[in-house]
């Protein structure tokens, strides 16, 4: 008999939901060395995230090293700090991780004439679709509102548009025009843009919860030739892990927003301060950074800020190419990530469809 021609391989399944507990340390509790803790800081209304070093058994202090570089020892009793396990939920899928994801456009649909690229790097109330516009034969970029407005098929039944204010739910991932880098992530089928970015979003969940992450700032311009080559590797990397079957039921330690093994660890020095309140610290005492004063954004300037404002127009006015912000809060709703950034500013994003780099 002939051989049986080989089985087609089977969909990449959704990435799984990272599942995380959290415990309040009790009062007198001596947390080991190794364990995640994440520290709330009241004057940032935020918690940061790190693991226990050591501990003084003479000053009853633990040495926390925060997941940006920073150190400090700290009195747990006169902090709120609670411990942190990661774990995954099932047995299937991949997680993927937060640092060195590249700008990959997401194929999406409308109605029975709306095919568009939802574009990387997103903000909340300003995603961009670009898409070729029949009536000029030209590529435009509208927002994801104003995308499904355009060619809501509803408008033509009803007179009006009901899709501008839930594009979520009216837009479709198009899994026809997907590339490699979104079949590995389980775009295999059609469901709603937003049941997609939950479910992508859901893989990191609370996992990166008090994490940084180095994003690309608001406003950021790609080129079409760097838009297609980076989307060419992206492929290409998607491609070699799905042939070499790299798909593990371990979590490895950059899935959940840790640097990369062949990565250079981060320093305080090399990593942007991730609020007003997180600049130059290294081992300093918690009660004195977290004394009453002003909050956020009263900081003093620092001696190179000064010096820079002295100098005027001699100045390096270069906009910055990158950002680091600190993960405050999931929303299993969305599959969105509440950032803070360094200027005090907060932000729900899904970051599955932002660039980020490699240092955090």
């Amino acid at each position: 008999k002939p051989p049986k021609p080989p089985k087609p391989p089977k969909p990449t399944k959704p990435p799984r939901r990272a599942v995380v507990t959290t415990a309040a340390v009790s009062k007198g509790e001596i947390v080991s060395v190794g364990v995640a803790v994440r520290v709330f800081w009241p004057l940032d209304d935020a918690w940061y995230g790190g693991h226990v070093t050591g501990y003084e058994m003479e000053s009853k202090k633990h040495v926390v090293l925060y997941h940006d570089g920073v150190e400090e020892r700290l009195d747990f009793e006169k902090e709120k700090v609670v411990t942190v396990t990661e774990s995954l939920a099932g047995t299937s899928g991949v997680l993927f991780a937060t640092c060195d994801s590249p700008p990959v456009r997401l194929p999406v649909v409308c109605g029975a004439r709306g095919v568009g690229w939802l574009m990387p790097n997103p903000r909340r109330g300003r995603e961009l679709v670009q898409f070729l516009d029949a009536t000029t034969n030209a590529t435009t970029t509208v927002t994801a509102a104003e995308f499904a407005a355009r060619f809501d098929d509803d408008d033509e039944k009803s007179g009006k548009s009901t899709q501008s204010k839930r594009w979520r739910r009216g837009c479709r991932f198009d899994p026809t025009r997907a590339g490699s880098f979104w079949k590995a992530r389980g775009g295999e089928r059609a469901i709603s843009l937003g049941g997609f970015l939950q479910q992508q979003g859901a893989a990191w969940g609370e996992a990166i919860v008090g994490k940084p992450v180095t994003l690309r700032p608001e406003g950021f311009e790609y080129d079409e030739e760097t838009l297609l080559s980076a989307e060419r590797a992206a492929d290409a990397t998607a491609r070699n892990m799905m042939t070499e079957n790299a798909v593990t039921t371990s979590v490895p330690a950059a899935a959940l927003g840790e640097l990369a093994p062949d990565a250079p660890a981060a320093s305080a020095d090399a990593v942007a301060p991730l609020g007003a309140n997180r600049e130059s610290l290294t081992v300093q005492e918690g009660a004195e950074r977290r004394s009453p004063g002003p909050g956020r954004g009263s900081a003093s300037p620092s001696a190179a800020e000064t010096d820079a404002s002295a100098e005027g127009d001699s100045a390096d006015t270069t906009p910055a190419e990158w950002v680091t912000v600190s993960v405050l809060a999931y929303s299993d709703a969305s599959g969105e990530h509440q950032v803070l950034f360094p200027d005090g500013k907060r932000e729900w994003l899904a970051l599955v469809m932002q660039e980020t780099g490699g240092s955090a």
